[in-house]
Order: C-alpha cells, then sequence, then structure tokens
C-alpha cells in the first residue's frame, strides 16, 4: 500500500503538471486579438480575402508577432460542434502559417455553414484563404 502511494505522489510531482500546462499555455495568449479595440482596427482597415465558408482581413500590426482573432456566430453555425470545429481548424492553420504571416493581425470571420463540409476541404480552404492575404499584401 505504501508503494502506490509513493508512486501516486511521484505523478503528482512529475513535470507535467497542470500547473506548467497552464503556466505554458499563458505564454501563447498574445497571439490572440482579445479587445473590441483590435478587432474593429482590423475589420475597418484590413485588407480582404474571402472564400466559399470565410471571410479574412489582416493588418500589419507593431510587430508583436501573427494574432489572431476569430468571429463564429450562432447565425453561421447554429450548433457549438461546428463552431468549435471551425474555431480548432482556424487555429491549427494560423499555428502552422505563423511563420508566414509574419506580424499580421488576422480576423476570421465565418460567413456560412460548415456542417456539409468535412475537415479536410476546410483545411485546405483556410490554407488558401490565409495564403491568398499573404499574396494580397505583397502586391
Amino acid at each position: 500500500m505504501a508503494a502506490l502511494s509513493s508512486v501516486r505522489v511521484a505523478q503528482k510531482a512529475g513535470p507535467a503538471s497542470a500547473f506548467d500546462r497552464i503556466r505554458g499555455l499563458q505564454r501563447l495568449r498574445p497571439v490572440r486579438l482579445t479587445k473590441p479595440a483590435q478587432f474593429e482596427a482590423v475589420l475597418a482597415n484590413g485588407r480582404r480575402s474571402g472564400s466559399k465558408c470565410f471571410l479574412a482581413r489582416a493588418i500589419p500590426n507593431a510587430g508583436a508577432g501573427p494574432r489572431l482573432g476569430l468571429i463564429v456566430g450562432k447565425k453561421a453555425a447554429p450548433r457549438s460542434v461546428d463552431r468549435n470545429r471551425v474555431k480548432r481548424l482556424v487555429r491549427i492553420v494560423h499555428r502552422e502559417l505563423a511563420s508566414e504571416l509574419d506580424a499580421l493581425d488576422v480576423v476570421v470571420q465565418l460567413r456560412g455553414s460548415p456542417r456539409s463540409r468535412d475537415n479536410p476541404a476546410l483545411f485546405k480552404e483556410l490554407q488558401e484563404l490565409l495564403r491568398g492575404l499573404l499574396d494580397s499584401g505583397k502586391k
């Protein structure tokens, strides 16, 4: 019995404790747009790129690295499962293209329901959308 409790203590004190995971997530916090003023600046002045399901806008920021804002409303996707799926996919694509996005504030808005589309199709659409923002900025 004593051996079992010492194993539990060793597991709790391991390097991947809940506190370490939370502290690691806090370092990722600045990669998001959180304030209404940040969203308004991108929506008002950003260059646009659109696709079937998404609309993206971007503006350069003051060297804060690539930051992402999401607008995923109930009107476009009534089911929370679909809204969460879209948000997850957008974050994955943004993370993959972060080195290419340099210092851009990007806002991605869901236009239409993603319910009939599978993940690989949405993933490809998002990649093309964000790369389109990069191409339009170079012109």
